[in-house]
């Protein structure tokens, strides 16, 4: 089990392949978890789901990482949710796009098990600096 009690994460990734590989691996580490392969869906189900990490891609195809984040961010429901980019940029720029858009953290992939458990958990090592 993830920490004190069952951590929900929503992902958003429009790759299926890796959306299925992530949710895979936290729901063996404990996690409740629903994932989204659109920034509209994410959106739309995110309040019910009240999540307390959400993982989101940058590249989505209609909508971007940094707008989702910042619709995200304007619900009530969201509130003290983690959100993680999760995304192939990592220059200097994409940093400060995803800081400024409202991102607590940003992880490289391809993304590595260890990365990720410690992205969802918020220790350190999950930092891209």
């Amino acid at each position: 089990m993830a920490g004190d009690y069952p951590r929900r994460v929503l992902i958003l990734e429009d790759d299926k392949d890796a959306s299925e590989m992530f949710s895979l691996l936290l729901r063996h580490w404990g996690y409740e978890v629903q994932s989204y392969l659109t920034g509209e869906s994410a959106i739309d189900h995110a309040p019910a789901f009240k999540p307390d990490v959400v993982l989101v891609d940058i590249g989505l195809p209609t909508m971007n990482g940094f707008q989702v984040v910042k619709r995200l961010r304007s619900m009530a429901e969201l509130e003290g949710a983690r959100m993680i980019a999760v995304t192939g940029y990592g220059n200097r720029e994409v940093l400060e796009r995803c800081e400024a858009a409202g991102f607590d953290g940003h992880i490289l992939k391809p993304v590595h098990a260890t990365v990720l458990h410690a992205a969802v958990e918020g220790t350190p090592s999950a930092k891209a600096d």
